[in-house]
């Protein structure tokens, strides 16, 4: 005789369960990435190291892109509010990263030096 177990595992679904963890969707994204970087670093001639850091990356490249379209805590998507702009500079950002991958040793320290003159040159706001 065949026993039929009902637990939380098996049952229906709810309004509860039915959203994804977005926080969780970001780690594993960062993980994979991090876990194919790691993997090209250390040993990049090992028989499977070639097919396990393409499946991280392109893991990981979902993950980010499901990320990035998974509302957050306001109910809307990311880059729902993002200016054209700031789009096309973030997908020349990209390309020119992923054409000279060395270049990103400089941008890293420029992009933090934008940053912060972009916070303490901050025009005030109206309200007080």
């Amino acid at each position: 005789m065949i026993q039929i177990v009902i637990s939380e595992h098996n049952g229906r679904m709810s309004s509860e369960n039915q959203a994804a963890n977005r926080p969780l969707v970001g780690v594993l994204s960062l993980g994979c990435l991090v876990a194919a970087g790691v993997l090209w670093w250390q040993d990049p001639d090992w028989g499977g190291a070639e097919g396990a850091i393409g499946a991280l990356i392109r893991v990981g490249i979902v993950m980010g892109v499901l990320w990035f379209a998974l509302p957050g805590r306001l109910g809307t998507p990311i880059g729902s509010k993002i200016s054209p702009k700031v789009f096309v500079f973030t997908l020349g950002g990209i390309a020119l990263v992923a054409a000279r991958p060395r270049i990103i040793v400089m941008l890293i320290p420029l992009l933090a030096v934008l940053g912060i003159a972009a916070l303490i040159l901050k025009p005030r706001s109206s309200q007080r």
